[in-house]
Formats: structure tokens, sequence, C-alpha cells
């Protein structure tokens, strides 16, 4: 009899949030005996929500292997008790530091190298303001910037780590590694994505992330992923202060 193999994927500040609780849910004693693939995908290495969801999965593994040996790194899962799963954690982010906007990504800041032509398609779906601002900070709600972006990101590490392998990101490897495991549970692969369609991030990744992780796959295991993928929409739970005519 198949057993299910569960991946679970926080994106942004939200899903971050979602990690947390759903860590806490591990630590009650749910999901006995599963050994269970999580990965953190945000922009914003600050986010003070990805460092405590960072933090608590390590603190959760420190408790389930309290002797610290990589032999039994996180522990193992167990049953009828608490801290009864197994979470292994990886990590991904694309690299946006050092000023990188939409124009330098797209090779549209070098005019000499462009047609005229790609440049005004590029301002025909993207205005100025999108097209320049930095993305350190996230994708701002600019959701059709945003999944262009996160999608090539993904595709773009299935590239590295095909080319130069172990000289990849180490980023770069961690995701693809966590593709590898979606993609070897074939059908038993289960899916499930934390994160909020009113901001940035997790409004522009959710839409793209299956058919983002089947082509990065493709494209190094030239197999398709057979998961099932599942998300959770969460709407806005907080409501910022109104301008003043200023």
């Amino acid at each position: 009899m198949s057993q299910d193999k569960l991946f679970v994927i926080g994106i942004g500040g939200t899903g971050m949030r979602c990690l947390e609780s759903f860590v806490h849910l591990c630590a009650l004693g749910m999901f006995d005996n599963k050994e269970i693939e999580v990965l953190t995908l945000d922009t914003d290495q600050a986010n003070g929500n990805l460092k405590r969801v960072w933090d608590l999965i390590a603190l959760y593994n420190r408790i389930k292997n309290p002797s610290g040996l990589d032999i039994d790194a996180g522990g193992k899962p167990s049953s009828n008790t608490f801290f009864s799963a197994k979470l292994n954690l990886s990590k991904f982010w694309p690299e946006y530091s050092g000023g990188v906007n939409y124009q330098i990504l797209s090779n549209l800041a070098t005019k000499d190298t462009n047609t005229q032509e790609s440049i005004d398609l590029a301002s025909l779906f993207l205005d100025e303001t999108a097209q320049v601002f930095d993305l350190a900070h996230g994708y701002r709600a600019q959701t059709h910037l945003g999944s262009q972006l996160m999608y090539h990101s993904i595709i773009e590490a299935a590239r590295n780590v095909k080319s130069k392998g172990k000289d990849a990101k180490p980023q770069e490897q961690e995701l693809m590694d966590y593709i590898e495991k979606l993609g070897a549970a074939k059908s038993e692969a289960r899916i499930f994505i934390f994160g909020s369609i009113f901001g940035g991030t997790g409004a522009s990744s959710i839409p793209v992330i299956p058919s983002a992780f089947k082509d990065a796959y493709e494209l190094t295991r030239k197999l398709p992923i057979q998961a099932k993928f599942g998300a959770s929409l969460l709407t806005e739970y907080f409501k910022f202060t109104p301008p003043s005519d200023a």
C-alpha cells in the first residue's frame, strides 16, 4: 500500500507565519511517523518572519535530536508522542542583492544590446516604476512582475545546478534537491503551499510554483512531476493607515 510523501512550502511573510503554526502542530504530535520536506521561499532575507521559522525548525530538530550528531540530524519519525514528525528544512531565495531590478535582470538596461521592440514589449506590461525599483525587499504587490521573476529564478536555479553542479549557489542546490525529492516521490507526493494573495511574494509565486517546479525537473531529469498540489490562499488580515491628503 502506497504512503503519501508530504512536502510543505511557505512563501513570503504570511507563508512563514503559517509555517510557524505548522511546526507547533508537529510539536503537539500531529503527523505521526511522517518525514516532511519543508521549503521556505522568500525574496527578502531580512524578513523577521523568515528567521523566526528557521530558528523554530532548528529548535524543533534539536529537541528531536539532543545529541546533535549529524548521523541522526533532526531525529527520526515517531508515533504517539510529541514532536512525532521529522522535519527537513530547505531554503531558497532569488539573488537580488546589489540594487538589482527588472531592467538589469532582463538586460533592458543596456539598450545597445536590445532591439527597441523588446523594450517596447516590456513597457507594454510593466510601467517604468516597476521596471526600476530595487527587488531586494520583494515584489511590492507587483504580482505581474513577481510571477515572471519567480518563475525565472527557479528555472535559472535548475540551469545553474545542471551546468555548474556543486559550484551553483547553495540556495539553488537546496531548491533542486527539494524538487528532486518531489519528483522521486512520483504520484505519492503531496505538496501544500502557504502564502497570501494580497501582498507581493506569495501572490506572485503561488500561481507559478507547479509549472516552475515541473519545468525545472524536466530540464534536469527529462521526467514529469506527478505530485498533487494544494494551497491556502490567505486574504488581507490587517489594514494600513489611510494616507493623508498630502
